[in-house]
């Protein structure tokens, strides 16, 4: 199954990101800080991005496509 991000949430998501990133400045070799999360359900997909080095998690769901 294939996920796609919008621009616009996308833009919020590399904010958080860069946020996160000023918090601890720590990086693994190959990106592995940062999962995505997709979870398909009957309205729509929920998003989530984990900080695996601050074990942070944020939801980026645009419930407004569930109307």
């Amino acid at each position: 199954m294939k996920y796609q991000i919008d621009k616009e949430d996308l833009k919020k998501i590399n904010k958080w990101k860069k946020e996160q990133e000023l918090k601890d400045k720590s990086n693994f070799v190959s990106g592995e800080r940062w999962s995505y999360i997709f979870t398909p359900g009957s309205l729509g997909n929920m998003i989530g991005v984990r900080d695996n080095i601050l074990n942070e998690e944020k939801d980026f769901t645009n419930y407004d496509y569930w109307a």
